[in-house]
């Protein structure tokens, strides 16, 4: 039973970041950009490709952060940002983000092959430990899911209480008002966009730490994960996509455990169809209010 907990936690806290970086484009730029999980593959590749030159794992990891950072803003500058404001814009942007990222899995599948691939053997970390009788704790595990919990305690602390966080809310809010009063709107979105790619990466980077296996569609295995996630918690709440990533992640393990791992998708499918059915805006999402 704790080591189910322990296994469900850590798988959590990486649906959990992975989730956010759906939720803060979400809440800001009201679009659900479906390249994240190509962004989230790209940051696994990249850490492969730095682990190949035995570059050590938290330069490695900051390479691979910034790396998708800046492929997020590019796509978003070269497509997505010709899109805002325009009528009908939200199901435009829908379908232009699922084409720049299967255009983004093509590029990685000619970078780095069809075949799943392995970090070398002497690179990850290789400690377990036993905190009591019968749990095992991997040190990746241990370092996922202390990196992911403190990344989302700084985010959630900067968006409450830096200037950068008062803009974000603000332009989330009311674009137009926020333009009006001074806010940088354009480097408002870039900032956001940037920031959620380096977390969509950093979700990736962390998945594959624990399961040691990259594949060119790994984004699309965990993408019902986060929607499921952003769902339960609620699509404009952080916090709440958070939470609802830990809880997938502790209901998948508990699944798998009951049924198999061949049902492991089947409590993605169910939160997402129980949240819709008895609490539409999620846990934490704010009501909508209906237009005349």
């Amino acid at each position: 039973m704790l080591q189910n907990l322990a296994n469900g936690l850590t798988l959590g806290m990486v649906y959990a970041l992975f989730a956010v970086s759906f939720s803060l484009l979400f809440g800001v730029l009201d679009i659900l950009n479906l390249a994240q999980v190509s962004i989230f593959t790209l940051g696994a590749y990249l850490t492969l490709a730095c682990a190949r030159l035995s570059v050590p794992l938290p330069v490695a990891a900051v390479i691979a952060m910034l790396g998708c950072g800046l492929a997020g803003v590019a796509l978003d500058q070269a497509l997505l940002r010709r899109l805002r404001g325009r009528p009908a814009a939200g199901l435009q942007t829908l379908v232009a983000a699922i084409g720049a990222g299967t255009v983004l899995d093509a590029l990685m599948l000619g970078w780095m092959g069809p075949d799943p691939q392995t970090f070398p053997s002497h690179w990850l970390p290789q400690h377990t430990y036993h905190p009591t009788a019968g749990v095992t704790i991997t040190l990746a595990q241990l370092l996922c899911a202390a990196v992911a919990l403190a990344v989302m305690a700084v985010l959630a602390l900067a968006l409450a209480r830096t200037p950068w966080g008062r803009r974000v809310r603000a332009v989330a809010e009311n674009s137009t008002a926020a333009r009006v009063s001074g806010v940088n709107v354009e480097g408002t979105y870039r900032s956001t966009v940037f920031l959620s790619s380096l977390l969509g990466g950093l979700a990736g980077l962390l998945f594959v730490l624990q399961f040691n296996s990259i594949t060119p569609d790994l984004g699309h295995s965990v993408e019902i994960k986060g929607l499921a996630a952003i769902i339960l918690g609620g699509m404009t709440s952080a916090v709440g996509s958070a939470i609802g990533g830990i809880l997938l992640g502790l209901a998948e393990v508990a699944t798998i455990v009951a049924f198999g791992a061949e049902w492991k998708d089947l409590a993605s499918f169910a939160v997402i169809l129980a949240v819709l059915a008895l609490r539409p805006r999620g846990l934490l999402g704010a009501r909508l209010a209906r237009e005349a």
